[in-house]
């Protein structure tokens, strides 16, 4: 890289002992081989308080331009070496950057802008679906303008950031050979956290992975036996589910082999079997497993335990823990601490519904009542204290159709309210995946894995923002991108 003539000038004049303004040297830009998206742009800069990168889409509105800090390292006498990392560019499109640097504050500041440099973004790759919008109503959207979007396919997986257009604005490929299950971003807005399994839970290279998105910096925690969920807990331990065949006498006095889900917490990075075991539906539960619907029967783990539990969603937040068993239905509080604060449906359901419908005890997959109220084997990604959302798969409803549901929660009474109900448009049952979130400003985003759609709907149930993919390729759980 060289400096270009501003950045010369000034640093002529500072030899000869003139005070210089600030200079900017012209823009260096190749993408990173991690995160094929990610621009690494370089340059050089002189006699300056600070230096940033604009990046716009239409260089005739610079009040638009996002702008990105730099990173500063030594260069060569009388100017320094800058470097920003920009996501979130336009696949395919065409973007323009350039370099500014200020010299003192306010308005008596000294500003040198560089030239706007012309910037050819890589194409998405051809193996991601086609995404199209619909019922687009920007003016009710609840302010979100990206989405992190995992793409399962019959040949991959993928860890996408969609716009508003239907624009790929970063992706990331799954290994060959390897399930992508579960990709959760981080509370800093800038790492991902993602689990790699290959259902033989024997793989040393399964485990818990995270991504910054700008691709400068990745780890792994190994974790062979993890499925289906995992989470951040803070910048140095995550958090993830890991499966293990028990033996127990279950409560009909019968000694089966249970497939346990077990949660398990670790430093990132730790050797593989040095993490801490936090609950255990075989240990810690509260009552000897037992033989529940017909879809304990069903093992997906090859091994012949009834897979009674079939927990698929982890969540993280205020310090505790919240898992929801998908066959028992069943959300349970776990402090990281250890114990149960709480349970909400399942056969120790603590929580009563104001609507006053109320589970068969014996029972507890039969939840169908007249306000309609209980889920029927779901997926949930958004619990805190005040409530919850569920993506209803509606195994065991009279009507078989999936739906989003969000529920209210009084923890000191004990109550449950279903405040949200949205069924599918098309009355179809999607037998896996799903994912609600309540959004900022009170609209709910619901992915539609199987029909491979997502929705924002309004409090009142209109659709104002609709995403669709190609046939052939499910949506897994969407999340906004702040």
């Amino acid at each position: 890289m060289r400096a270009d003539s501003a950045l010369l000038a000034g640093l002529l004049a500072a030899l000869s002992g003139c005070t210089p303004g600030p200079a900017v040297g012209e823009l260096v830009v190749d993408f990173d081989t991690l995160a094929p998206s990610v621009a690494r742009v370089r340059w050089f800069a002189a006699g300056h308080d600070g230096t940033r990168l604009q990046v716009t889409e239409d260089p005739g509105d610079v009040a638009a331009a996002t702008e990105w800090p730099a990173t500063e390292s030594a260069g060569e006498e009388g100017w320094s070496a800058e470097e920003a990392r920009v996501t979130r560019l336009p696949a395919g499109d065409t973007v323009w950057m350039r370099a500014v640097a200020a010299a003192g504050q306010g308005d008596t500041a000294a500003v040198a802008e560089g030239e706007w440099v012309e910037v050819a973004v890589p194409a998405a790759p051809k193996e991601l679906p086609l995404l199209t919008v619909a019922d687009s109503r920007p003016e009710a959207w609840s302010g979100t303008a990206v989405f992190l979007q995992p793409v399962l396919q019959s040949d991959g997986t993928w860890i996408t950031l969609v716009d508003r257009a239907g624009r790929y604005l970063w992706w990331f490929e799954a290994p060959a050979g390897f399930l992508m299950p579960s990709a959760n971003l981080a509370p800093d807005g800038q790492t991902v956290v993602y689990t790699l399994n290959d259902y033989t839970y024997a793989h040393p290279d399964a485990g818990v992975h995270r991504l910054r998105i700008d691709g400068a910096a990745a780890d792994f925690t190994p974790a062979p036996r993890v499925h289906h969920d995992a989470t951040w807990v803070d910048a140095d331990t995550v958090a993830w589910l890991e499966h293990e065949s028990r033996e127990q006498v279950g409560d009909d006095g019968v000694t089966r082999a249970w497939a346990n889900d077990v949660l398990v917490e670790a430093a990132a990075g730790a050797e593989a079997g040095s993490g801490t075991r936090v609950y255990s539906w075989v240990d810690d539960w509260g009552r000897a497993l037992a033989p529940g619907c017909n879809h304990s029967d069903e093992t997906p783990y090859g091994d012949g335990a009834l897979d009674v539990t079939h927990t698929n969603s982890l969540v993280y937040a205020d310090d505790t823990y919240f898992l929801l068993a998908h066959h028992l239905d069943a959300l349970v509080a776990v402090p990281r601490a250890g114990g149960i604060a709480w349970q909400l449906g399942g056969p120790l359901n603590e929580f009563v519904d104001v609507a006053g419908d109320v589970p068969d005890a014996d029972e507890p997959w039969k939840v169908d009542g007249p306000a309609g109220t209980w889920w029927s084997h779901g997926h949930t990604s958004d619990v805190d204290g005040d409530g919850f959302a569920v993506f209803d798969n509606g195994f065991h409803h009279e009507r078989l159709a999936s739906r989003a549901v969000v529920y209210a929660v009084d923890l000191n009474q004990r109550t449950l309210e279903r405040t949200f109900e949205f069924v599918s448009e098309s009355g179809s049952l999607s037998p896996a995946l799903g994912d609600v979130k309540r959004l900022d400003g009170g609209n709910v985003l619901v992915t539609w894995s199987l029909e491979g759609m997502v929705t924002e709907l309004t409090p009142e149930g209109e659709v104002v923002w609709r995403l669709s993919s190609e046939l052939g390729s499910a949506l897994m759980r969407t999340q906004p991108v702040e």
